[in-house]
């Protein structure tokens, strides 16, 4: 009975994340790509857990994201375990990257969440977030190459040399080709 509320107060955010995590658990051939500023729904967790060596994942260590029993902190050695140590990096770009997303790249589904919520219970329950799934592999393409300069630069000044840093037009009208 207590979770009953939880599936309508984030209910279209929480439902499109799930979801679609689902499809790429599903989905053997699916990569996942996900950054995190804020990640403790449980759920989210769980399912990123699922997907062992097909994930990589960037962590927020920013403030109280990086301290002892943090929920950040938490996340981080679950998924280590999963996914490998290698697949998982703890960084911020600047004062914090703030950044909140999910790739997935398979046969069976191409899609790119973004947005402003957060993978948190205040991000999907508590704050007025938005997320926007965009399907396809012209939509995915940009989230891909943005999550590998964030992997590959750990300076806010080495990522702003890349084209990830720049106005991406995205598209919209050919955005499932």
């Amino acid at each position: 009975k207590k979770n009953e509320a939880l599936p309508w107060m984030g209910f279209e955010a929480r439902e499109v994340i799930l979801e679609v995590l689902d499809k790429a658990i599903d989905d053997k051939t699916a990569e996942v790509r996900v950054i995190a500023y804020d990640l403790n729904e449980p759920e989210i967790v769980k399912r990123l857990e699922k997907l062992g060596k097909r994930l990589m994942v960037i962590i927020d260590n920013d403030g109280a994201h990086g301290k002892a029993g943090s929920a950040e902190n938490q996340a981080e050695k679950r998924l280590k375990v999963t996914a490998g140590k290698q697949n998982v990096k703890r960084q911020h770009m600047g004062k914090l990257q703030h950044n909140k997303m999910i790739v997935i790249n398979g046969t069976k589904i191409k899609v790119a969440i973004c947005g402003s919520t957060n993978f948190s219970w205040r991000g999907l329950y508590v704050q007025s977030n938005n997320v926007l799934a965009l399907y396809g592999k012209n939509s995915i393409t940009p989230f891909l190459t943005a999550f590998q300069n964030f992997w590959d630069f750990n300076s806010a000044a080495d990522f702003s040399k890349t084209a990830s840093a720049e106005w991406s037009n995205l598209d919209l009208n050919n955005i499932n080709a």
